[in-house]
């Protein structure tokens, strides 16, 4: 940032320099956003790929989106995890749901 400043000669041009600078780092967050948004919602384990594989693909997209100032709940991931598995998962899915409180799992 103190590059940017360093030719201005008043502190109100060095502020305007800063509010410009930071306008575009806020424009690029939101647009990182919506797309990492996306990418969340359109988040599905194929038939080849592995638990493990998928968990972790779906942790790096929810902790992008928290590194990016999203407030995305526990549950939402957990529940976004469980209904995205594959058709071979669905008694343990099951399973899941009737014996586990949701709103107090975790993602791990």
């Amino acid at each position: 940032m103190f590059e940017k400043v360093a030719d201005a000669t008043t502190s109100k041009e060095a502020w305007k320099i800063l509010q410009n600078s930071i306008q575009g780092v806020d424009k690029i967050r939101k647009v990182k956003l919506q797309t990492l948004r996306a990418a969340f919602e359109v988040l599905k384990m194929k038939e080849s790929e592995c638990i493990l594989d998928y968990c972790s693909k779906v942790k790096a997209v929810v902790n992008q989106l928290r590194r990016y100032g999203e407030d995305i709940e526990d549950v939402r991931v957990v529940e976004k995890f469980l209904h995205t598995l594959t058709p071979k998962f669905d008694f343990v899915v099951c399973a899941i749901e009737e014996s586990k409180d949701l709103d107090s799992m975790m993602i791990e």
